[in-house]
């Protein structure tokens, strides 16, 4: 519900300007056909793709994904998606403004424990929902493009944050009584001023 009312002034306005709720995204799948297509037979040309990749042939979001393509096709481009966005993308993520790409093992290691934490599976759940579209168009072929897309790799930001989160909570939650009990040194993260309130 509150996505149909946060999204659908958009498309009242989609339909009134060009006749279909759907143009918008449709103009999108006509992008991404003409570079997937590019140069094959009954298509037009790698140079004429990268002109003017939004003038192909008349398609919608639906008829795209689904043209020459079966359910398990879908489906294995999805998964490759997510693992592409998990790793490159992520890894382009961790580099940008600073090289902090060795956060990228933590970050795993969050997503590997999330399942197991029970506040952590709803939040693996939408993180994984908020990333579903980008999935998809990253395991593209976009003609002239070997990297990244890193506009669409940013929707894995949110999944990336709860991740790291599980992993700190989770490295607290095994920490924090050995630190109490003398095992492991005491330091400040974890040892209490006993003096303070007095």
């Amino acid at each position: 519900m509150l996505t149909a009312l946060l999204t659908g002034p958009f498309f009242a306005v989609c339909w009134t300007v060009s006749g279909s709720p759907f143009s918008v995204l449709d103009n999108h799948a006509r992008f991404y056909d003409s570079h997937e297509h590019a140069g094959m037979p009954g298509f037009r040309s790698q140079e004429e793709s990268l002109k003017n990749p939004y003038s192909g042939r008349k398609i919608t979001v639906l008829k795209y994904i689904f043209s020459g393509r079966s359910v398990k096709d879908i489906f294995l481009m999805f998964i490759k998606g997510y693992v592409k966005t998990l790793t490159r993308g992520v890894r382009r993520i961790l580099s940008m403004p600073f090289n902090l790409q060795i956060m990228i093992y933590p970050v795993w290691a969050g997503l590997c424990l999330m399942p197991f934490l029970k506040k952590g599976r709803p939040l693996l759940f939408w993180g994984l929902l908020f990333m579903l579209p980008h999935s998809f168009i990253l395991n593209l072929h976009l003609v002239g493009e070997s990297a990244v897309d890193i506009r669409l790799a940013a929707s894995c930001l949110p999944l990336i944050a709860f991740a790291f989160a599980a992993f700190i909570y989770s490295a607290m939650r095994v920490f924090a009584p050995l630190a109490k009990k003398g095992i492991i040194l005491k330091t400040s993260l974890f040892s209490v001023d006993k003096s303070a309130g007095k």
